[in-house]
């Protein structure tokens, strides 16, 4: 499994820090009193993902169930949908199996570096 999602998704998401994920969630649409939250479990994964998730959640916003009308929504707003969801929930399987994730290494090589502190 991870092989192959390797080699379909080979970068994960460059979103590194709360506020970029927020920024890049929320664009100027959400209702005020509604927001959407993504798991951290989430945060090496590739763009793809990173946008299946985000479109699932913006279509609660309109659609509460997971009905007809949520996933016409969905593929309203990514056509690929389905095939990402599929395709993450493989990710959540090989996760569970493993314990690892495929792109944490990557993840952790492209955050940004803390800064250094001088101790008293």
């Amino acid at each position: 499994m991870a092989d192959w999602l390797l080699q379909k998704y080979p970068q994960a998401h460059t979103v590194r820090t709360d506020r970029a994920l927020f920024d890049y969630v929320q664009g100027n649409k959400l209702k005020a009193k509604r927001e959407i939250r993504i798991a951290s479990l989430f945060k090496p994964v590739p763009d793809e993902f990173l946008r299946m998730i985000t479109v699932h959640e913006l279509a609660h916003l309109k659609e509460r169930q997971h009905d007809k009308a949520f996933y016409q929504l969905c593929t309203h707003m990514a056509p690929n949908y389905h095939q990402l969801e599929f395709e993450l929930r493989v990710y959540l399987t090989h996760l569970e199996i493993s314990g690892a994730s495929i792109w944490a290494t990557q993840h952790l090589a492209q955050s940004p570096a803390l800064p250094a502190t001088n101790p008293p």
